[in-house]
């Protein structure tokens, strides 16, 4: 009996997932941030299709996604989510301007996508997506990034990073550095999904309007650095606690131990946009503390440390 023979891919990509750990909000104002590529990501495959248009198939964690076809002229012809297909349409159309490929390229194709997380987690659906069709269009993906959903880029710079880097603008372009960060209480780090997921487009849009100090912006840069040499953990949790005082008073907001979580044995960091995604906890009880801490508040969505985050090839 013989065997399908499955079709190869013509085109395939893959960025990494991402995690900011200091830097938010202020990296946009020039400020060092620290940020992690993950273990988790999004692939890309184009094949062959018999159709006319082209096809996109995407699928995450749990399955299936989003399925739109698009016609010959990109118009979107049938899809599961009008919101996702429109989002599609626009970032290819983007895409399509700044590259040297044109529309015919992507004709008769079948894109498939595999985001090896929710999207609701905030681990770097859209820069996943932004990277692996730069590297299909033969373009810069920081241009893509500013055409579409904006932001400062760390997201681009950890998909196609292996290693921890310091992200940083100057003169509003992206500059990036990778770094052997590899702390030795690793074990006392945690990431925990809080569940509320936050618009880091509109987050981004009502920092914008907010005076910063160059005081404030040189703290949060030097919390960065240290944070990438700490070797004991206490130290750690301090830079923590005051990365934390510093961004809730520019951003007139509670932080997110004190408003949820102010009994836990550790400290707790708010990662990305305040509110939701993400956060990172840190102590020094053990796992089954932890684990039971937040699974009394029905959040169960846990990774330690090397779990999530990708390995250092310098270690």
């Amino acid at each position: 009996m013989n065997k399908e023979i499955k079709p190869s891919p013509v085109f395939s990509s893959r960025g990494n997932g991402k995690l900011m750990l200091s830097g938010e909000y202020l990296v946009l104002k020039g400020a060092k941030a620290l940020s992690l590529p993950l273990k988790l990501g999004q692939s890309l495959d184009i094949y062959e299709s018999k159709e006319n248009g082209f096809i996109w198939e995407a699928t995450h964690a749990d399955g299936d996604w989003n399925t739109v076809k698009f016609n010959d002229k990109l118009t979107i012809t049938s899809c599961t989510d009008d919101a996702f297909a429109k989002q599609l349409q626009k970032i290819i159309r983007k895409a399509i301007k700044l590259s040297p490929l044109q529309l015919a390229d992507i004709l008769e194709k079948r894109a498939v996508t595999h985001l090896e997380f929710m999207p609701q987690w905030g681990l770097g659906s859209s820069s996943t997506l932004l990277y692996n069709l730069s590297v299909f269009f033969k373009i810069d993906p920081y241009k893509l990034l500013q055409t579409t959903f904006k932001g400062s880029g760390y997201d681009i710079a950890n998909a196609a990073n292996s290693m921890a880097i310091f992200f940083l603008l100057i003169d509003d372009k992206p500059k990036s550095v990778e770094i052997n960060f590899d702390p030795i209480f690793k074990n006392n780090i945690y990431f925990v999904y809080t569940g509320r997921k936050q618009n880091s487009k509109a987050s981004i849009k009502g920092f914008h309007k907010r005076n910063i100090s160059s005081e404030d912006i040189v703290k949060i840069s030097a919390i960065s650095t240290y944070m990438a040499v700490c070797t004991e953990l206490t130290d750690f949790q301090e830079l923590i606690n005051e990365h934390e005082d510093i961004i809730g008073r520019i951003i007139d907001k509670t932080p997110v131990k004190q408003e949820h979580f102010s009994d836990f044995d550790g400290s707790i960091k708010s990662l990305g946009a305040w509110g939701g995604d993400f956060v990172m906890a840190v102590s020094k009880q053990t796992d089954e503390y932890v684990f039971d801490y937040f699974g009394n508040k029905k959040l169960n969505t846990i990774y330690k440390y090397e779990e999530l985050v990708l390995n250092n090839p310098c270690r």
